[in-house]
């Protein structure tokens, strides 16, 4: 008993001890507790210095009061001092810092995290009681690296934090939360749920479409939101969507306002890119492109460019934006920025494709039966309307009895065909002209960074085979960029682009003489309209068959006359080298706080090589084998550009207002040389040395240009709310004339930041407003090197019975020549949505260029009959607008979303004195350039049916064309005068679209990821040669099956094109060629890239010693949706003037559009 009463008795000692204990220990952890959840303006601080930095006041802050600052030190000017009173409590002091140096503070229970804003707000105090413990690490959804300083929100509260330098994070959030939201600056927002987890691996998708993403502008960056132009920005994520040799086809469908044309036969060949329509009619139509601030030369190959090298492409739009380029932006300007190296250790990186070409849009032709009754019916159709008494029973010798002529004559292959004897030769040319073809990329990067030095160097290889058959391209690339801070005042860099393609191309169409030989050096894309079916590709013994159909027609029928174009693809050789360095370096000095002296020296260094042999063992057009000889051609081109810029900048803030001064000086010069040397009949095919040569012709040519210019800009912002900028340059150009070769060009734009004033409603819905407006002036001096002086040429002369070798003046000085000049304005609203996860943009632009260049007439006296002059003029206007939606969820579904729309139309003003119209041809198609109407519509006959018997034609109160026949055309008679002429030729529409438009999403899904992107246009026309020669009638040439199933014949009464004529050369003959029948809508709506692709998890990466590992499929124009019934209705031929301005929209010969699909890595080591 005493024994349990003695323990009882100790126990409640130890109880009470215990508790009074507790108790106090409680009061203790009670009192700090409250201490820390005191509202800041309970805070009592002092501070003892009265001038201090940040960083120190951050210091005495978390001394006296335990509170901890949580910030970025980069984006915080911790060392800039003030002087300040000793505060009474501590939000009024965080209320001195927010306004002085634009802060906001947000506390957190004893953490208050700081960001840099542009418009202060109130600070907030967030006190958590019940609380769980959350963390994780951010990367980068590609690359795997740590993203320092993203955002980590709790969502519907203000609880928040931000990831350390390793992408870490930790965070206090009510135990009752159930979503975080997760954001990075240039990184798509993510939602993550909650559920049970406490920790997190989060990855974020890059994403360019944000208001404060670093756009690139003449000599220096902006930001969307403070930039009062009209730039469109793309990056590599989604070039590389898009698998191409040249990273312009990549950019079709991206951005508003940008049209991509060409579809070249040759891989590595020039696109054609076109920003906001034309703006001229007889000057170049190219942009200027800018690689890492080295302008390049208009002209120059597209195809040196890596895409994986690339990091963006900004596209300045407006006059306003481009005018700081001066005389070379009236067509736009390019800036591309190629990829730097990323702090931190040396990075490696892998990205390598292999897939497999396919043409998507077949040109169906005729096959053997079919065209040898084509053939049948057009030599009888010729024979019987040659004259009376005349039979198609006729034999051939009666034929040339009666004066028929070879044409007449039926080719005795034909008669088994048209009886249907199966089994004979039935060649499909088409197949044997166009493959499966192999393509495939490489490319290897190295890079990181230091913090003051940053490096990057690449290694890329492309090898793409043609899908037309004896063809292909090989292209060796490496691009080096290096920039180091030496010291607070000075860094320096160098950006290299080094390339060298080889290519074996094919070759130009039959009777557009190739520069290589100036001969038919086959294009087997266009022959395959003029190789007959009934002819085979090889003989018995697998060997050529050589001129099987060129010496059968040339001796007996005088059918197509060609060689067979896969022995002369694959018997020739023809070679182009390339090699291409450019590049610069740049050394920047900061003398004081705020002006930094920039000057680079830059260098673009081009040679280009081009060599053909054709032996004598095949034919040539028209040219059988016996007359045929061995040709050789070589060509060769060097291009040395240099140029050196020199910039001071001055950037300043006070207060609530920011200045930016800029002013420039630059000299750029160029010299290219060209040789160009033909050599024919040499005495042994083996023997290719050009002393062997029996004749020889050779051209030497040197060029030169200069241009020196001085530029300036200032802007201006006021506490992010408005904002001003002006420009100036003036340009001094060898190419214009004596009394014109200096100019000026201005720009003014301004803008207005409605969702900063005071007076804007606070709202989560419309959370960005901006207007902007500018004017500005640009030029282009893409005419030549020496249009304003007198040209001569060689020439004999005669002199005292002797001919005397001598010069003659070819072209007309002009001392007055000048740039042709672009005048435009631009307005434009930005609207941001739902904390801007949707971005809408809207452009309307109205451009007027003046002093066209044109070729006006003058007095004969003068000795020549025109000169080119500064007199035409050419309105230009559209409307533009970009939706853009990044960081939307669907559960664990990340969705963005992408969608842009552009019009654009032009009008002629004016084309010189007296003169109302400009009427130009190319292929037997007519284009008109009039005034009030659009710059060079198709010219045409408009078809109005075809005439069925000879009493329709008698009966007929019009007068058709010379030598109309039953079977031909009916012809509108547009003026009503009753006889049909070429006045009665009518506009026809133009190539220019109604409208562009694209679209497309991205999503991932946990490790998965989705790109696909959309093109279209409509209102386009077009004139296809091989399309409308194969379906001409003419007996020249194969049919297409179309043309063969709508022919007017006794059995098809209701066909709608003419009948087949091997004999007529009169105008109704070859009417199609100008005819509304030749001018197709050229619209379509493509399913233009995919790309499907599955991050590797870390467990199974970390196994095989990679840092990160994605696979992907990817696919080009998976479909084309179009009635066009040609090749591709992009394929403007950029190799000659058939893609120039007058006669823009008639294609040549093109290859077919191609379906593209591949397999895929991308790896980080």
């Amino acid at each position: 008993m005493n024994f349990f009463l003695q323990t009882f008795k100790y126990l409640m000692r130890f109880f009470i001890l215990g508790t009074v204990l507790q108790c106090f220990l409680f009061s203790l952890i009670f009192a700090e507790s409250s201490a820390q959840h005191k509202k800041l303006e309970e805070i009592s601080i002092s501070i003892s210095e009265n001038n201090i930095s940040l960083e120190e006041a951050f210091s005495m802050i978390e001394g006296e009061t335990g509170l901890k600052f949580s910030y970025i030190k980069s984006r915080i000017p911790l060392k800039e001092r003030l002087e300040v009173a000793s505060p009474e409590d501590l939000r009024s002091f965080l209320e001195i810092l927010a306004n002085h140096y634009k802060l906001n503070f947000k506390r957190i229970n004893d953490q208050i995290i700081v960001k840099k804003v542009k418009k202060v707000k109130r600070i907030e105090e967030i006190f958590i009681i019940n609380e769980i413990k959350v963390s994780g690490k951010v990367t980068e959804f590609e690359s795997g690296e740590p993203l320092v300083g993203a955002s980590i929100q709790v969502k519907g509260t203000n609880l928040g934090t931000i990831t350390d330098i390793d992408g870490n994070f930790n965070l206090s959030i009510p135990e009752d939360s159930e979503t975080l939201m997760v954001s990075y600056i240039g990184y798509q927002p993510k939602e993550i749920e909650i559920g049970n987890q406490t920790n997190f691996e989060i990855a974020l998708l890059p994403d360019t479409e944000t208001l404060s993403e670093i756009v690139v502008v003449g000599y220096g960056t902006s930001t969307k939101e403070s930039f009062n132009g009209a730039v469109s920005k793309t990056d590599s994520k989604k070039l590389n969507n898009y698998s191409s040799a040249n990273f312009e086809q990549s950019m079709a469908g991206l951005m508003a306002g940008v049209q991509v044309l060409g579809n070249s036969k040759n891989p590595g060949d020039n696109s054609v890119i076109q920003i906001r329509g034309l703006n001229t009619l007889t000057a170049g139509t190219s942009p200027l492109i800018v690689v890492d601030g080295n302008p390049l030369t208009e002209g120059t190959s597209f195809s040196s460019i890596n895409t994986n090298d690339i990091e963006s492409i900004n596209i300045l739009k407006d006059a306003a934006s481009a005018a700081i380029y001066g005389s070379r932006a009236s067509n736009g300007v390019i800036l591309i920025t190629t990829k730097k190296g990323k702090d931190g250790s040396l990075k490696v990186s892998y990205n390598g494709y292999v897939g497999v070409q396919q043409r998507i849009d077949k040109f169906e032709l005729a096959d053997a039966y079919g065209a040898a009754q084509f053939d049948y019916d057009a030599r009888n159709f010729g024979y019987i309307s040659g004259g009376p008494g005349r039979s198609i029973t006729d034999n051939n010798d009666t034929r040339d009895a009666n004066g028929g002529g070879k044409r007449s004559r039926i080719p005795t292959h034909l008669a088994d065909y048209v009886n249907g004897v199966p089994g004979l030769t039935n060649t499909n040319w088409t197949d044997a002209v166009f493959r499966d073809a192999l393509q495939q990329s490489h490319h290897l990067n190295l890079g990181g960074g230091t913090g003051k030095t940053d490096y990057s160097v690449s290694f890329g290889y492309l090898d793409q085979d043609n899908i037309i058959v004896d063809s292909d391209y090989k292209r060796y690339s490496s691009n080096i960029r290096l920039n180091s801070q030496v010291n607070d005042r000075i860094r320096f860099g160098i950006n290299s682009n080094i390339s060298f393609s080889n290519a074996n191309p094919t070759g130009e169409a039959a009777w557009s003489r190739s520069r290589i030989g100036r001969r038919q050096q086959a294009d087997p894309a266009f022959s395959i309209i003029l190789m007959q079916p009934f002819y085979p590709i090889y003989n018995s013994d697998g060997s050529y068959a050589i001129a099987a159909q060129l010496n059968d027609n040339n001796e007996n029928w005088d059918g197509p006359i060609s060689e067979n174009t896969i022995a002369q693809a694959g018997l020739s050789d023809f070679t182009r080298d390339e090699f291409r360095v450019f590049g610069n370096t740049y050394l920047e000095i900061e003398p004081i706080d705020d002006l930094i002296f920039k000057t680079s020296f830059g260098g673009d260094f081009n040679t280009k090589e081009e060599e053909y042999f054709g032996p004598s063992t095949f034919g040539d057009y028209r040219t059988p084998v016996a007359n045929n000889s061995t040709q050789a051609a070589n060509y060769n081109s060097r291009r040395e550009n240099f140029i050196n810029e020199n910039i001071l900048t001055y950037k300043k803030s006070i207060k609530a207002h920011n200045f930016d001064a800029l002013f420039g000086f630059s000299y750029q010069q160029e010299v290219r040389h060209l040789t160009d040397l033909e050599s024919r009949d040499f005495a042994d095919d083996n023997i290719r040395n050009i002393g062997g040569a029996t004749s020889s012709t050779s051209v030497f040519n040197r060029s030169k240009w200069a241009l020196v210019s001085y530029f300036s800009r200032l802007q201006y912002e006021y506490d992010a709310r408005y904002s001003l900028s002006a420009s100036l340059r003036r340009d001094g150009s060898s190419r214009f004339g004596a009394n014109t070769k200096y100019g000026t060009f201005a720009s003014l734009s301004a803008g207005w930041t409605l969702s900063e004033e005071s007076f804007f409603p606070q709202n989560n819905t419309l959370t960005f407003t901006k207007l902007r407006a500018s004017w500005g002036q640009t030029g282009n001096n893409q005419i030549g090197d020496f249009a304003s002086i007198a040209l001569v040429s060689p020439d004999n002369y005669v002199i005292d019975g002797n001919l005397t070798p001598g010069v003659y003046t070819r072209t007309s000085p002009n001392a007055d020549l000048s740039w042709e000049t672009n005048s435009a304005v631009n307005f434009g609203l930005d609207l941001g949505f739902f904390d801007n996860k949707l971005l809408l943009t809207a452009e309307y632009y109205n451009s007027v260029t003046t002093d066209l260049l044109l070729d006006v007439p003058v007095p004969q006296q003068s000795g020549f009959s025109e000169s080119l002059q500064n007199v035409g003029e050419l309105k230009n206007k559209g409307f533009e607008l970009e939706l853009i939606g990044r960081g939307f969820s669907l559960g664990e579904v990340q969705l963005g979303f992408n969608t842009n729309f552009t019009t654009n139309t032009n009008e002629v003003h004016a084309l010189g004195e007296g003169q109302e119209q400009i009427i130009s041809s190319n292929g037997g198609m007519g284009f008109i350039t009039k005034i009030g109407e659009p710059i060079s519509q198709f010219y045409a006959y408009d078809i109005i049916g075809v005439y069925k018997s000879q009493l329709e034609i008698d009966n007929d109160n019009i007068t058709p064309l010379s030598g109309t026949e039953v079977g031909d055309y009916i012809v509108r008679d547009a003026n009503g005068d009753g006889v049909v002429t070429p006045d009665d030729r009518v506009p026809l529409g133009d190539y220019n679209p109604e409208f562009i438009y694209g679209f497309g999403f991205n999503l991932t899904y946990r490790a998965f990821d989705l790109n696909v992107q959309f093109y279209g246009l409509e209102g386009r026309k077009v004139s296809d040669r091989m399309l409308y020669y194969a379906e001409s009638g003419e007996g020249f040439f194969v049919p297409s099956q179309y043309y063969m199933e709508n022919y007017f014949n006794e059995s098809n009464p209701e066909g709608f094109f003419r009948r087949p004529d091997f004999s007529s050369f009169s105008s109704a003959g070859r009417l199609t060629r100008s005819s509304d029948l030749s001018v197709y809508d050229g619209d379509y709506f493509r399913l233009r890239s995919l790309q499907l692709g599955y991050n590797l998890p870390s467990n199974l990466t970390d196994k095989i010693s990679l840092e990160a590992a994605r696979i992907y499929v990817t696919a080009n124009n998976l479909f084309n949706i179009t009635k066009y019934r040609g090749y591709n209705s992009d394929g403007l031929d950029t190799s000659s003037n058939e893609s120039q301005t007058l006669t823009r929209g008639f294609i040549p010969s093109t290859s077919p559009l191609t379906r593209f699909v591949a397999l895929g890595v991308n790896i980080k080591f």
